[in-house]
């Protein structure tokens, strides 16, 4: 029965091949489709391909004759540009339009190349309100761009990718007239459509399409390794597979418009389901893949381009889940280390930018707010793990909204973990939290937590925030996204800090951990090293502290602090004997290691003690805390040099010459981790020399 469905099909094609075929048949209609033929000033403003005619809505409307813009031709080289907006403080409608002779009763494909793209002046949200198209009118009129009697189809906002549209019609009369605009209402952006290799033309070949549905993607894209990517799609009828793919936006480079890639592969077999796998590509790189499709009988087929993001090199381990730590690359715009942005989000947020939220832990947290508009995105990050065990990840977050029903959940917060190690939040391989309630505001952080097995040596963590609807007001935060992970059996304090946060830490008995700082002022930490003095690092609990000198075994809950600062948390500690280790004379730049602020050297030290030297150049006695500098003159945080000295009790007087003992601490000053010596209050008199 399928082989003589096959057979029906074949000869269907080959009729309708047969009964669409002319001799005009290869003939394009459209006069300068590919505006090669020249430009014309228009009396809107600015170049049109000649044979072309030019209609506007808005006020702010120009048409670019590209890619010169001042008439002349750059031969192979030319397209059309719609470009209007915000330049001019205005919504957006605007368009060319072509009538075109038919023959009634003819089919007809319309093919042609856009690309899609706009510039916000006030802010970043979701496109909406907005769009461009192609279409035809069977009326073949050409005065209203209004008219019902158009038929219009998308063309996609992807920036600067150029991609292949096609329809079909039937023509009912002797003139049809092919449509392209660009519109928006918001007034708030430029938008900009180009144009090019219009084409109208005959009938000659049956159609192949890319089958899709709700829960099917046209084109589906699985990780396999970091490098290495499965691409799938599906036809409805048999024919070849071919993915091209590039690292540059198709249709810019030396031939704007001109859609290339720069790679392909290919498989000739003629199949309905079709599976084509790249290898070989380049970790943390973007790559535009489009799917095309043929048959003998048949129109070729090519899908959109889509992005295909290769991961980064993994973090050692999770960072920075309270958003503590970040970078300003632009004034306003507020990055969080070790995180990577997917979507639209505002950025790291504190109380003065969203309506007053205050943070859970710390002073900063992740958001979007907006009015009637919506912010759709995230963070993820992507750290090391131990495949096949279980993960889970917990955020805390809020909600706050005007304008709609709490029971549609307008507003959510989700996390999630790809236990594959991909790093496309829309992917199947994502494991997400169960919808997170509204909650109104003033009303305490709330908590959304997921867990899932680890299928590589490398797991993702994503927090998304959904905005559905641009209601009078959105509001969506997050703030510490903890990582809960196996237990770990360190064999040594360094050991230990390689493994990611989150990580149930028990050290083995060949440990030798050694008590170097233990506060007589405040109760519920210490520091402690490894007894060579390899690494150090602080101990949180609520246990007895032990004194300074004492052998511990320790277990506990490897994170990292809103200060910066790798921990051990709710550690349960026992004294088992005394040791000794020793202390480390640093220069004031190589305090800390990678990660501090300004350039450093050599390597982690964070929670060693060590011995520094340096000039007074400040004593706070009310923030308890002076600074001192070598002349390395390293960032002190609020425009101040030196490294701060903490917890000390020794009172020296600007300009003095001195040396300290303390462990390496942080804290995080104007959203920099900022190097701190932490003292021991005097209780070893030698830690102190005045030269």
């Amino acid at each position: 029965m399928q082989a003589l469905g096959s057979l029906m099909r074949a000869a269907l094609a080959i009729a309708l091949a047969a009964a669409l075929l002319t001799p005009a048949a290869a003939q394009n209609v459209v006069v300068n489709g590919d505006f090669e033929s020249g430009w014309v000033t228009n009396p809107i403003n600015g170049w049109v391909g000649q044979g072309w005619t030019v209609w506007k809505t808005a006020p702010a409307a120009a048409f670019w004759g590209m890619p010169n813009n001042n008439g002349t031709l750059s031969p192979n080289n030319d397209y059309q540009r719609l470009i209007g907006g915000n330049i001019q403080s205005s919504t957006i409608g605007q368009g060319i339009v072509q009538a075109v002779s038919t023959v009634p009763g003819t089919v007809y494909d319309f093919d042609c190349d856009a690309a899609f793209a706009f510039i916000l002046w006030s802010g970043d949200w979701d496109p909406w309100l907005t769009g461009a198209s192609f279409g035809y009118d069977l009326t073949g009129q050409t005065t209203n761009p209004n008219a019902t009697s158009i038929v219009w189809l998308p063309i996609a906002l992807k920036g600067d990718v150029w991609d292949h549209y096609h329809t079909r019609f039937t023509a009912v009369g002797a003139q049809t007239s092919i449509w392209f605009r660009s519109f928006d209402s918001s007034g708030q952006r430029t938008q900009l459509v180009d144009i090019d290799n219009v084409r109208v033309a005959p009938a000659t070949a049956s159609l192949i399409t890319i089958m899709s549905s709700p829960t099917m993607p046209a084109v589906r894209i699985t990780q396999l390794t970091p490098t290495s990517f499965r691409i799938q799609w599906t036809t409805d009828v048999a024919c070849d597979s071919k993915v091209e793919y590039d690292t540059t936006p198709p249709g810019k480079g030396a031939n704007e418009g001109v859609i290339a890639f720069a790679n392909s592969k290919s498989d000739p077999a003629l199949v309905t389901e079709h599976s084509i796998t790249l290898t070989g590509l380049t970790l943390n790189t973007r790559y535009y893949v489009r799917v095309v499709s043929s048959a003998p009988g048949y129109k070729t087929v090519y899908s959109g381009t889509l992005t295909l993001d290769t991961p980064p090199q993994p973090l050692e381990s999770f960072r920075n889940g309270s958003f503590e730590e970040w970078e300003e690359p632009t004034p306003g715009q507020r990055h969080p280390l070790y995180w990577r942005k997917f979507g639209v989000v505002d950025g790291v947020r504190s109380v003065t930018d969203m309506w007053g939220f205050s943070a859970y832990d710390g002073q900063y947290y992740v958001g979007s707010r907006g009015s009637f508009v919506t912010k759709n995105g995230g963070y993820y990050q992507h750290f090391k793990a131990i495949p096949g065990k279980v993960y889970s990840a917990r955020v805390k977050y809020r909600n706050f909204m005007v304008g709609g029903d709490a029971a549609q959940q307008p507003d959510t917060v989700n996390i999630g973990i790809d236990p594959t190690g991909g790093i496309n939040p829309d992917a199947p391989t994502v494991v997400w939290n169960v919808g997170a309630a509204i909650i109104p505001p003033n009303q305490p952080w709330q908590e959304v937590s997921v867990e899932a097995v680890s299928q590589t040596d490398v797991i993702t963590v994503f927090v998304r925030f959904v905005q559905k609807w641009g209601l009078n007001f959105n509001l969506t935060a997050a703030d510490l996204v903890e990582v809960e992970l196996p237990q770990y059996d360190a064999r040594s304090i360094g050991d230990a800090r390689a493994q990611a946060d989150g990580a149930n830490i028990t050290f083995l008995p060949q440990a030798n951990l050694v008590v170097t700082v233990s506060p007589i002022s405040e109760t519920g930490y210490f520091y402690m090293q490894d007894a060579d003095g390899t690494a150090g690092i602080r101990v949180e609990t609520d246990n007895p502290l032990p004194p300074v000198g004492a052998r511990v075994s320790v277990t506990g809950k490897l994170d990292t602090n809103s200060n910066g600062e790798r921990i051990l948390r709710n550690a349960t500690v026992s004294v088992i004997g005394t040791g000794t280790t020793p202390i480390w004379t640093l220069n004031n730049k190589n305090v800390g290691g990678p990660g501090y602020v300004g350039a450093t050297a050599g390597a982690v030290n964070q929670g060693l003690l060590v011995r520094v030297f340096g000039r007074v150049t400040e004593f706070n006695f009310l923030e308890g805390y002076f600074l001192i500098d070598d002349g390395s003159g390293v960032d002190a945080g609020g425009g101040k040099k030196g490294i701060r000295v903490i917890k000390a009790e020794v009172y020296p007087s600007v300009g003095d010459y001195i040396s300290i003992v303390g462990a390496v601490s942080s804290q995080i000053i104007d959203g920099k981790k900022v190097r701190v010596i932490h003292g021991r209050e005097g209780t070893i008199p030698s830690d102190f020399v005045t030269y």
